[in-house]
């Protein structure tokens, strides 16, 4: 599954001709559970990242169901939030940025702070941010 994963990221950033779509089929063929948890959230903000690229909302919306009940409640949320972000839905994406900025405790993996913080600086809350990166650092 890893080498599925950089496979996929290679040719996401590639971006050649079909190389997008190559990438989602390749991603989605991912197990979640073959990863540690410690390395889910990465996967599945490179499968939005595919998905959005292609603007293929419904099936990004569809994958987010999916994925829902099987991880933690706080990377449903980011997923949703950058999702709504490439939609250039603002509103949308700062209220679910809020909502798994509440839910972010001190246990959460530092993956899904450092996906939080990212995406609080892309929508505009650097202040929300801050603490997380300072306790990444």
């Amino acid at each position: 599954p890893d080498i599925a994963f950089v496979y996929g990221k290679a040719l996401y950033e590639r971006r050649r001709e079909d190389d997008v779509e190559t990438a989602i089929k390749v991603l989605r063929n991912i197990s979640l559970s073959e990863f540690p948890p410690l390395l889910q959230p990465t996967v599945v903000t490179q499968i939005i990242q595919c998905l959005a690229k292609n603007k293929d909302w419904s099936e990004a919306d569809r994958y987010i169901d999916l994925i829902s009940g099987v991880l933690d409640r706080t990377i449903v949320l980011i997923a949703r939030a950058y999702l709504a972000y490439y939609r250039e839905a603002k509103e949308e994406a700062e209220r679910y940025a809020s909502e798994a900025y509440t839910l972010v405790a001190a246990v959460a993996s530092p993956q899904a702070k450092e996906s939080l913080a990212r995406l609080l600086m892309s929508v505009g809350r650097p202040a929300d941010a801050l603490p997380l990166w300072q306790y990444l650092f």
